[in-house]
């Protein structure tokens, strides 16, 4: 850009817009929230972790459950079995000595059965109530972790709508600062971009950088009459040279 020169009011206005420039970057750095994102993030596949367990010992409960069931059904058929073979043992009707002694022992061994299956059927229950507990843990946790994440949501909103009111206001004291500058300075001033489109010098390096001005340059501004723009040769911010 060609050498321009502001000025007193036009200067002023011009640092006013770098100090509201500087912060509405601020103010839309913290509407990124990020922080809040990523713990947002990290609770979301947490909560989803948790769904995938609960499912598992849910399904995990359901299956003992049905062994359990199955177990009772089998138990009670051999039940059955073993009180009719009873009556026809105390009936008596028709058999021998060796058909007795046969019945006692099918007895018997339906009995040694029942009593395997209703073992079996003791560890289901036991291991279907164990899930469950487990399942209840998990489902708290995952409760706490989605109530977590709504408290979290909700701040971030809080915040969003707090900090685009900030922005607002800024933009608009932006707007006045601008409408007091020159019409061919006012198009390079945007608020947005890699680095602030307008800044001083500070220890001979550009403030909207960081970048070390050039011996030339380094020269020219410290020679330039207060209100002078130049140009910084890295970031192309119109650099004002303040001060008395």
């Amino acid at each position: 850009m060609s050498e321009l020169r502001l000025d007193e009011g036009q200067a002023q206005a011009l640092l006013e817009w770098i100090d509201l420039a500087a912060a509405r970057r601020t103010r839309a750095h913290e509407a990124r929230q990020t922080q809040r994102l990523a713990r947002l993030r990290e609770l979301a596949a947490e909560h989803g972790r948790l769904r995938q367990e609960a499912d598992a010992l849910a399904a995990r409960q359901t299956e003992h459950e049905r062994q359990a069931a199955e177990c009772e059904a089998e138990a009670d058929a051999l039940r059955a079995r073993i009180s009719r073979t009873e009556e026809k043992l105390n009936a008596g009707v028709g058999l021998t000595s060796r058909d007795l002694l046969g019945l006692q022992e099918e007895i018997a061994g339906h009995r040694r059965r029942v009593s395997e299956i209703e073992t079996r059927q003791v560890e289901e229950l036991e291991a279907g109530e164990t899930a469950a507990e487990a399942l209840a843990g998990v489902r708290a946790q995952a409760d706490q972790v989605a109530s977590t994440g709504r408290d979290l949501q909700a701040e971030r909103t809080a915040e969003a709508e707090r900090l685009s009111g900030e922005i607002a206001e800024l933009d608009a004291r932006l707007t006045a600062a601008v409408a007091q500058l020159p019409q061919s300075l006012a198009p390079r001033l945007s608020a947005d971009g890699e680095y602030p489109a307008a800044a001083t010098v500070s220890g001979g390096a550009c403030t909207a950088c960081g970048a070390q001005l050039s011996g030339a340059s380094a020269d020219r501004y410290r020679n330039a009459a207060p209100g002078t723009c130049l140009e910084c040769e890295d970031c192309g911010a119109v650099l004002l040279r303040a001060g008395g």
